[in-house]
């Protein structure tokens, strides 16, 4: 009887563990992964929307914080999360936010300072750092 209860428990246990190994697979596979340096304005181009879109002041610099919404049924700490700088270019991201992360770090960095804009907003936004680019250029 006691090695039946055992036995029952540790299958409910691998039960468990198999299902949080899953839905930490689903967030990663439905996460968005552009490569390093793809343009904001590419990522929108090919059919991306965020959950959520600020824009963020951190060391005098102006960042696009773009969080894309978790895969249904994934158990996470929370959603992904991608950073672009001031001209729309991808700098860093991450498939899980609050795990200590380099983009968590930003995001502590970026809290009082985050406001939220529309894709439209952002897009202008690098548009115009572009042009004061290549005007100072």
């Amino acid at each position: 009887m006691v090695r039946r209860v055992a036995r029952m428990l540790l299958s409910l246990a691998l039960v468990g563990l198999l299902l949080a190994l899953v839905s930490i697979w689903w967030q990663e596979w439905n996460a968005p992964h552009p490569p390093l340096g793809t343009s904001l304005a590419q990522f929108v181009a090919d059919g991306n929307s965020p959950e959520t879109l600020y824009v963020a002041s951190v060391d005098g610099r102006q960042w696009i914080v773009w969080f894309h919404a978790e895969a249904p049924g994934a158990v996470v700490s929370g959603p992904p999360c991608l950073v672009f700088d001031d001209h729309g270019l991808l700098v860093t991201r991450t498939s899980e936010t609050n795990e200590g992360t380099q983009v968590d770090r930003f995001l502590a960095r970026s809290w009082n300072s985050r406001r939220p804009i529309t894709i439209d907003e952002a897009i202008a936004m690098t548009e115009k750092a572009n042009a004061d680019r290549a005007a100072a250029d």
